[in-house]
């Protein structure tokens, strides 16, 4: 059987402790548009002050980072983690941004990619567009962008098959044979000071 411990050595996006975390509760983040832009205001900041937009592109990036990756991770061992939302935190201070209890396993397959899917990542998009005025397709590009760099991290392992079909589905990028990729969206990553244009970004 998988277990999280496997994860952690693919690098600090696969990293999930096992137990109670310092920050809200995701589920909390899903509902509360309130805290989710408090730790956007608090990521403007420490990007030097950039506009609300622009800092919500980045923390959204950087959280589908975080909840795709182990999950991502687990299908290269043939089974995936279903962290429970009011049971998992967000631990904005830490090195490590997630804890949970043991989550749910399930089998590695497309469909059980889209139970993570559904549970986290679309309620987090709900949540940040309520915070903040960002355009619906930023948001599905930081998800395709994310999911192909877990791949990309897991290497060898990578179920490329599984990650294609579920950019398919999302049409916010293009694979191509080489395993090159393109958004159709940017993530504004660009505005921040020294920030440049992402690998993957169209404006690139």
């Amino acid at each position: 059987m998988t277990e999280l411990a496997d994860l952690t050595g693919y690098g600090p996006y696969f990293t999930v402790r096992i137990g109670t975390g310092s920050g809200p509760r995701l589920a909390e983040l899903y509902r509360c548009p309130e805290l989710v832009r408090a730790n956007i205001e608090q990521t403007g900041a420490a990007l030097g002050g950039v506009p609300d937009r622009v800092a919500a592109g980045t923390w959204h990036l950087a959280c589908c980072a975080y909840l795709v990756s182990p999950p991502l991770g687990g299908c290269a061992h043939g089974e995936l983690p279903l962290f429970d939302p009011e049971h998992t935190w967000w631990n904005t201070a830490e090195p490590v941004r997630l804890s949970t209890f043991q989550p749910a396993w399930l089998p590695a397959s497309a469909d059980g990619m889209r139970t993570v899917l559904d549970t986290h990542l679309v309620p987090l998009l709900h949540s940040v567009r309520s915070a903040v005025k960002l355009a619906e397709p930023i948001l599905w590009g930081n998800l395709a962008s994310s999911l192909v760099g877990a791949a990309r991290v897991l290497g060898a392992e990578a179920p490329w098959p599984l990650v294609r079909e579920l950019l398919d589905g999302l049409g916010a990028g293009e694979l191509d044979e080489r395993l090159g990729f393109r958004r159709r969206s940017c993530c504004l990553f660009y505005r921040v000071p020294g920030g440049g244009y992402c690998g993957d970004c169209p404006l690139g």
